[in-house]
């Protein structure tokens, strides 16, 4: 499991600035969908929080339910990303790296 593009083993060798260009380009050249799921997620994060708090209100939650309920968002954003980082990025990027003239 990788928790940043940096540490895909198709970018050995190269420094920050050069991982960050082979990344964009591969997601650019093999994965065109990936700015409208990020998007798409944001917005669904968002539009589910708006929703929580009105039930909580609704509902006559307790105050601390927002302490346990936000956080969760937060989670399963994060789970988000690795989930992008894991699967359609590094699917990209070793796409990329396999392509001829396309080596790091």
């Amino acid at each position: 499991m990788y928790y940043k593009t940096g540490d895909y083993p198709e970018l050995e060798g190269l420094n920050k600035k050069q991982k960050n260009e082979f990344v964009s380009e591969a997601v650019k050249l093999h994965n065109k969908w990936i700015s409208l799921r990020f998007y798409f997620v944001i917005a669904l994060t968002f539009a589910c929080s708006f929703l929580v708090a009105e039930f909580e209100v609704a509902l006559s939650l307790p105050d601390w339910s927002a302490w346990v309920i936000f956080p969760i968002f937060g989670l399963c954003f994060y789970i988000y990303l690795l989930w992008e980082i894991n699967g359609a990025v590094f699917q990209a990027v070793s796409q990329h790296a396999n392509q001829p003239n396309n080596t790091p």
